[in-house]
């Protein structure tokens, strides 16, 4: 059986990511985003969390439409749209998968899923903080489960800095604004604002360019 995670100081469990999923059509209809017609998001994850070493393809199957429904909700040209509830909803749901199936098999397919959403995956962290700045609390928990997701399949230790700068495309103010807020986030649990914590310590020294790469 799957195993459970740490998740917000809560044991994510089977049960709790299948609620997610459940939601992920209507949150869709609602911000007129092409959904999955027929797609069982919930029943999918129930045949994947009885096989956590993916020795079958029902888990690769329910990430590749979650991935169809990130990259509906983005346009052609890598803009996102005003709402961010559809995008929040999907990665929370990756997050909790990742937690809850803690294995080299579903952490292969899960790697794979990050890298076929990239573009929205960059697209969201360069355009969320000028939408908070504009609507404060517009984005939801959506960079706490980008973040979590990176912390539970290559580990929050091994995230320095530099690979913060990377993922802010070498953005200083939007690094150390992404970490500041994992910072202020009630939600986040322990590993991640230590991470950030750990990236911002990082980040102040003169010789913060040439941090050794992890």
């Amino acid at each position: 059986t799957a195993s459970a995670a740490r998740c917000n100081s809560v044991m994510a469990t089977v049960e709790d990511v299948a609620a997610v999923l459940q939601q992920l059509p209507l949150r869709a209809a609602e911000n007129a985003i092409p959904d999955l017609p027929g797609v069982d998001f919930a029943g999918l994850w129930m045949q994947a969390a009885a096989d956590p070493e993916c020795t079958t393809p029902v888990l690769e199957q329910l990430l590749g439409h979650i991935e169809a429904l990130i990259n509906a909700a983005t346009a052609p040209d890598g803009a996102v749209p005003g709402s961010f509830v559809v995008y929040e909803q999907c990665f929370q749901a990756v997050s909790l998968i990742a937690q809850v199936l803690n294995t080299a098999g579903a952490s292969r397919e899960l790697i794979k899923c990050l890298s076929n959403v990239a573009e929205a995956y960059d697209s969201l962290l360069k355009v969320v903080d000028t939408c908070e700045y504009e609507e404060p609390g517009c984005s939801g928990l959506l960079r706490m489960y980008m973040l979590q997701i990176l912390s539970s399949l290559f580990g929050g230790t091994r995230i320095t800095g530099r690979h913060v700068m990377e993922l802010t495309n070498n953005d200083t103010s939007a690094a150390v604004s992404l970490m500041a807020w994992v910072l202020r986030c009630a939600a986040a649990d322990f590993s991640i604002q230590e991470m950030a914590g750990r990236a911002l310590a990082q980040l102040s020294t003169a010789d913060s360019v040439f941090l050794p790469v992890a």
